[in-house]
Parts: structure tokens; C-alpha cells; sequence
């Protein structure tokens, strides 16, 4: 995830029990999120985003093989 305030969009989602861990990348600029509630993550991220003021630059995954989707939509 790249945003116009990375420091203040990952306080607010580390508070979220969707997120385990975000690392900050600083060669990327950007911050790695691991997320344990898919579903609740992608729900939460442009709420927050939008309740903070924070523009979302760029938002991907980072596992994109098929195990990794077919485990987010089994786990929701």
C-alpha cells in the first residue's frame, strides 16, 4: 500500500485486529500489510483512508498465487 501519510494510515490499521503486522518498506515507499481478515481489510482500508484524510496511492497484493486467493475466500 502507498498513500499520502503512510505513518498515519498504518497506526490506524494496526489498531484494527484485521491487520497482524505492517512493515514500512522505505525502498518501495510503501507499506506492507499482512492481514489476517481479508475481507475486513478490504472493507476497512478505504474507510480509514477516507476518515483520515489519507489518498490511497496504490494498493496490490502482494501473494497473488491461486492458494493464497482460494485461502482468503475460504477463511471468509
Amino acid at each position: 500500500v502507498r498513500s499520502s501519510d503512510d505513518r498515519a494510515l498504518a497506526a490506524a490499521l494496526i489498531a484494527d485486529p484485521s491487520t497482524a503486522g505492517i512493515e514500512v518498506d522505505l525502498k518501495e515507499d510503501a507499506l506492507l500489510v499482512q492481514a489476517v481478515d481479508f475481507a475486513r481489510f478490504t472493507a476497512l482500508l478505504p474507510q480509514v483512508a477516507r476518515g483520515g484524510n489519507i489518498r490511497l496511492l496504490t494498493v496490490s497484493p502482494s501473494d497473488e498465487s491461486l492458494e493464497s486467493v482460494f485461502s482468503y475466500l475460504v477463511a471468509a
